[in-house]
């Protein structure tokens, strides 16, 4: 059974520090099957914090819309950005918004972007970013087992 390494978990934490020269490093070391599985992280991490950050809002699409909204007015975003999809993947995490319509690349790249984020706004400090990645962990490593079965 595959399961989330140190090392997966690591490299996600320098993106979220900015520290991209450590997880080229980091990623230069992993297989193919380790950066799957670091991917799992990566969608468990964006449902977590998203969860956590917007479904208890009081207005929980509004939430979502004023986050990315306010996510593209301060780190203009070059390329394919879709401010719906990302919307749509947000809301995703704790509604009943079908998503599958979105390739798993934009998924991947969009989950990504919109964690570090929301990582951001949030201001973990570092005992905190720690924990909530162990958490990612976790529901990772239960979503890989699931997979396995």
């Amino acid at each position: 059974m595959t399961t989330v390494s140190t090392d997966q978990v690591a490299s996600i934490r320098a993106v979220l520090a900015g520290d991209v020269g450590t997880f080229d490093r980091i990623t230069g070391r992993l297989s193919s099957e380790e950066r799957d599985a670091r991917g799992v992280l990566v969608a468990a991490a964006f449902a977590e914090a998203a969860h956590r950050r917007f479904a208890k809002a009081a207005d929980p699409s509004a939430a979502v819309i004023q986050f990315v909204s306010d996510l593209r007015a301060q780190h203009p975003l070059t390329g394919d950005f879709d401010q719906h999809t990302a919307e749509r993947l947000l809301l995703a995490t704790f509604t009943d918004e079908s998503i599958s319509d979105v390739p798993d690349e934009t998924k991947g790249s969009y989950y990504m972007l919109l964690l570090a984020g929301i990582v951001k706004v949030v201001g973990l400090s570092e005992a905190q970013l720690d924990a909530f990645l162990e958490d990612a962990r976790k529901l990772a490593d239960e979503w890989l087992a699931a997979d396995a079965s």
